[in-house]
């Protein structure tokens, strides 16, 4: 090799476990694992190595191994990277019971990406069964967690009535109380969380007075969770919200594969005459444990324009969701175990709502 020759390497085609690599601006010798040689100017190499080459030597540099997060294309996967969407699919007659339900196709879209055939996905706020109903659909095995047993009935018969070939499993209770039990009983490491934790109170700040919720109720339909004293839709303190939704996460951690990612639809909540940032304080308080990735937002452009504070005061429709990318990471734990989290606190007025 010539003096001061630089190798330039540029994939050109997979072929196996190999790959065809061009040179420029070489000599006719290079040196490989056996030593000097002489090559034309495409050479077969491994493609678990990579050589740089610069005044007469070369350096081999072992590349780590790398498992594929999912089994889509690549053109599906760069569309999926964009940070906004909109999506407004109509309702699905069997959920109806349910007062706050994600669409199916949110559900399927995530578990596409985040997992492949044959994954396990989790979902400790199961509601109506959104998240394995499209799991099972996309063959990949599902446990949900919901407290309330009419809509734990609701989840198995959605469930029941989608076709597909994989194990799903409903679990009536209290999520910060069977989440530890899961790997006792033998259940596998989870690959991919999708949840949706209550919005606070929300549901229940609505119930007399929104007209959505008023013409449920004329309706026959619930407008809320349910009365459970364990139900965190229930909860009217903010903060003690925030803290008993981290309890969840927390122990959600135990069940999750290290670099397992996990996906929390969430939203800031109008209360009160001001907003109470919840998405942004979900983000924060989780970020003690996981490690956040970034945020997709779901646009709804179906939905009914009502005039709150008109002429008055302003009073947002708020038609998007925040849907929080987290990781489990190895070594963000071990960064965790060696410097405690300061305790989180959260900026509220004296005034808020108790």
């Amino acid at each position: 090799m010539t003096g001061g020759a630089v190798l330039i390497l540029r994939e050109r085609q997979p072929l196996g476990s190999s790959i065809w690599l061009s040179f420029a601006d070489i000599s006719r010798e290079y040196f490989g694992f056996d030593g000097w040689h002489h090559q034309p100017m495409e050479t077969l190499i491994p493609a678990s190595h990579l050589f740089l080459a610069r005044w007469g030597y070369m350096q081999t540099i072992a590349r780590p191994e790398r498992i594929r997060l999912n089994s889509i294309e690549s053109s599906d996967w760069l569309s999926f990277t964009k940070t906004w969407f909109i999506l407004d699919p109509p309702p699905r007659i069997e959920k109806v019971s349910h007062p706050a339900t994600f669409p199916t196709k949110l559900a399927r879209d995530f578990i596409n990406f985040f997992t492949k055939p044959g994954d396990w996905v989790i979902d400790p706020f199961l509601g109506s069964g959104s998240t394995l109903v499209a799991g099972r659909t996309l063959r990949r095995n599902g446990v949900g967690i919901e407290l309330y047993r009419h809509f734990s009935r609701l989840a198995r018969r959605c469930i029941a009535g989608t076709t597909g070939d994989t194990r799903n499993v409903v679990l009536q209770g209290d999520a910060s109380k069977v989440l530890p039990l899961l790997r006792q009983r033998g259940f596998p490491e989870m690959d991919f969380c999708l949840t949706s934790p209550p919005y606070w109170c929300q549901l229940n700040a609505k119930a007399s007075t929104n007209e959505k919720a008023q013409e449920r109720s004329a309706n026959g339909l619930r407008v809320c969770y349910g009365d459970d004293t364990r139900d965190l839709g229930n909860i009217q303190d903010y903060g003690t919200f925030i803290s008993r939704q981290e309890e969840v996460f927390r122990k959600l951690l135990d069940v999750m594969k290290v670099n397992s990612y996990m996906v929390v639809i969430t939203n800031n909540v109008y209360r009160n005459g001001r907003l109470y940032p919840l998405a942004f304080d979900t983000l924060k308080s989780l970020s003690k444990f996981w490690t956040p990735k970034d945020e997709k937002i779901w646009c709804q452009n179906d939905k009914r324009l009502r005039p709150f504070g008109m002429f008055h005061s302003y009073i947002g429709n708020r038609s998007h969701h925040y849907c929080l990318v987290f990781k489990k990471e190895s070594q963000f734990l071990a960064s965790q175990e060696s410097t405690p989290s300061p305790k989180y606190r959260l900026a509220l007025p004296e005034s808020a709502a108790k």
